[in-house]
């Protein structure tokens, strides 16, 4: 069920290149990203509804069962507070918050807020943009889908747009060109033409 999510905090991304399965390389690389949303958001109730349809189209009548009793990493919507790092500490900009889990194995559209004049549609970003990043907020096109094996209720990443900044989570921001200093060059030397 093909889902809108507006105004969301992005991590974890990997959208301009396939990210290599950590726990089993012999899986295809996916592309990535992860949604964080405040629990009070408006789309955690569009998210838990599309769960909710598609799981009982696919598990039937004891949908709700079936998706009490799958483990965390089977289910898209999962708590933050349970996404840790290797040390047991909750990630930054993880806590009292949702997130949705969301891959795909194709390359995810992505797209600037603003209008490329070439198209008249929004403006595709490559990687070397530096958007969007893990920390800000984000538009996002998602399916949610359930399976029988692996039973579960999962996510696709369709595509993003970066919607605006917000504070970076994990690594550091790129230096900014205002942050160095400027030399004049010197004046060229008279050369030798006999020295080496």
């Amino acid at each position: 069920m093909q889902l809108t999510l507006t105004d969301v905090r992005a991590d974890r991304l990997s959208v301009f290149a396939p990210m290599p399965n950590k726990k089993d390389p012999t899986k295809p690389a996916k592309y990535l990203g992860r949604l964080i949303l405040e629990p009070t958001h408006p789309d955690v109730a569009k998210i838990r509804a599309a769960m909710a349809t598609v799981a009982q189209e696919k598990f039937g009548p004891n949908y709700q069962a079936v998706i009490g009793a799958l483990g965390a990493d089977f289910v898209c919507l999962r708590d933050g507070n349970r996404n840790l790092d290797d040390a047991g500490n909750i990630r930054p900009g993880y806590a009292g918050n949702l997130f949705v889990a969301a891959s795909n194995k194709d390359k995810p559209t992505v797209v600037d807020r603003t209008v490329d004049p070439a198209t008249g549609k929004a403006k595709v970003l490559q990687a070397n943009e530096g958007r969007p990043y893990n920390g800000c907020k984000v538009n996002a096109l998602i399916d949610i889908y359930a399976m029988t094996e692996p039973k579960g209720v999962f996510c696709t990443l369709r595509g993003l747009q970066f919607f605006a900044d917000g504070e970076r989570l994990g690594g550091t921001a790129p230096a900014s060109v205002d942050e160095f200093s400027t030399f004049d060059p010197a004046p060229a030397a008279a050369m030798d033409p006999l020295a080496f």
